[in-house]
């Protein structure tokens, strides 16, 4: 048997250097043929099995097919140290990329990136590997890399993107800018990625709603964050402005967070819902909180206060209802036990136990 395997060893690598040897005419030089080159492994078992390039791309799209990424992977890299010449060498760092994303391992995901576009140069494919770099920079909070990678994507790279990976990208865009406080250019990339998925709406690739749910909902935020910033001072003139302006930036918040709450996205949605009964908890606390003259006595103060009472009553009740129905999306999309659904339990006690304490009927002598 041995001397059988011995024969075989032979005959490859005769194969080997047969394939690998140009001949030529003199008369009539034919066109070269590059082909892969084979390597032979001895198994432990004794074997020898012969591998290119291209069967080991094979078995590992196989593996990464059924989700066996950890084995796919080790195929990916074999192929990228063992065969760097070849044309499987680009897209198999780009596919080991793929599986480090899948196993959470971000920071060996995005150098996989790097690797995979430098080899595919200026090919369209390219653009592809910079897309999921930013992915990277996303889930590493990598914000101002984020940025200029989100920059360059869109300043060079538009248009080999499908629609899905535009508006998703635009939206990290968008998230970067907000996490490092350019509310301003952030609400701008979530817009045109809203105005870009309204377009293509019926699109079967759109159905997966997390990346326009986050530009929504990130809307919403940047106007709760004006909001939040209003607070009510004397003089009255002054105290109306803020009214004025605080019940402006309300609008558009509520505004933003409602049409989150449609998508029904099983986070975004519900961290909407929250955010809307908290717009009504936080105008109620901003009202009882507000500056009071300090010419008044402490009877005129009581007075002022119940007249107060009478004005924001709805809020609180607003609030309860807001809440109770967020509590119900969350059990009816599955989110019965994250975090935006345990806030908004909270949040319910609070205003509900204010509006038995505050506002219960006064008793008469």
């Amino acid at each position: 048997m041995r001397l059988v395997r011995a024969y075989i060893l032979v005959i490859l690598m005769c194969m080997v250097v047969i394939v690998g040897c140009k001949t030529t005419s003199p008369s009539n030089p034919g066109p070269a043929i590059q082909l892969e080159p084979l390597i032979l492994k001895s198994t432990p078992d004794g074997r020898v099995e012969v591998t290119n390039a291209r069967e080991l791309f094979k078995a590992a799209s196989q593996y990464f097919t059924r989700a066996r990424y950890k084995q796919a992977l080790e195929l990916f890299q074999e192929i990228v140290e063992a065969y760097p010449g070849s044309k499987y060498a680009a897209h198999s760092s780009y596919n080991a990329g793929l599986c480090l994303v899948n196993l959470k391992l971000w920071t060996k995901a995005l150098a996989m990136f790097r690797d995979a576009r430098r080899r595919m140069g200026t090919s369209a494919d390219a653009w592809d590997a910079l897309f999921e770099i930013g992915h990277c920079l996303e889930e590493l909070h990598r914000w101002d890399e984020l940025s200029k990678v989100s920059r360059e994507l869109f300043q060079r790279g538009k248009r080999a993107l499908s629609v899905r990976r535009r508006i998703e990208a635009r939206v990290r865009w968008g998230r970067a800018e907000y996490e490092q406080g350019r509310w301003a250019r952030a609400e701008r990339q979530f817009k045109a990625a809203l105005a870009d998925y309204r377009k293509h709406v019926g699109m079967p690739s759109l159905k997966d709603t997390r990346y326009i749910s986050m530009a929504q909902y990130l809307v919403g935020e940047v106007y709760r964050a004006l909001f939040s910033s209003v607070r009510f001072r004397l003089p009255v003139d002054t105290m109306k402005r803020d009214l004025m302006d605080k019940s402006a930036f309300f609008l558009k918040s509520h505004s933003a967070y409602l049409a989150c709450v449609r998508f029904n996205h099983k986070r975004w949605a519900v961290a909407a819902g929250y955010r809307l009964g908290q717009l009504y908890e936080t105008f109620y606390d901003d009202m009882m909180s507000a500056e009071v003259p300090s010419e008044l006595d402490d009877s005129e103060r009581r007075i002022y206060f119940e007249e107060l009472k009478g004005h924001v009553k709805h809020l609180v009740v607003q609030a309860i209802d807001v809440y109770e129905r967020n509590l119900s999306m969350s059990d009816r999309l599955g989110a019965a036990d994250g975090q935006w659904t345990e806030k908004t339990r909270k949040s319910l006690e609070r205003m509900r136990q204010i509006l038995r304490e505050e506002f219960r009927p006064v008793e008469s002598d």
